[in-house]
């Protein structure tokens, strides 16, 4: 969740985001592992300053590895290409579209906690 308010001027924006997803590993060796599964995830974002409305939608695969440091650390890197639906709406006009994406925005390194 995000929101920025510009005193300067009568701008303001707020975004807010919920995901969930499943992962499955496969060990490649004894500290080595290959990452794969699926989430959900859905976007809502508002700038007042134009009335913009925007929500997105989507599903993404995920791929990746992790290394064991030990028994409760890992670190690991994934990416996650994804089909999502976009739509938004404004004082000017409005429209909506359905995309698939994959670049280096979508790359993570992840620090993980076995609990």
């Amino acid at each position: 969740m995000s929101a920025v308010k510009d005193n300067n001027s009568n701008n303001s924006d707020f975004g807010a985001g919920i995901g969930f997803g499943i992962e499955f590993p496969k060990k490649l060796q004894e500290k080595l592992f290959f990452h794969y599964g699926f989430q959900l995830n859905s976007n809502y974002r508002y700038q007042k300053h134009d009335s913009n409305n925007m929500y997105s939608a989507g599903v993404e695969g995920i791929l990746g590895f992790s290394y064991a440091l030990n028994e409760v650390l890992h670190l690991g890197a994934e990416i996650t290409p994804g089909i999502y639906y976009n739509y938004s709406k404004s004082d000017f006009n409005s429209g909506n579209s359905i995309g698939f994406g994959l670049d280096n925005s979508m790359a993570e390194i992840v620090l993980g906690f076995a609990f």
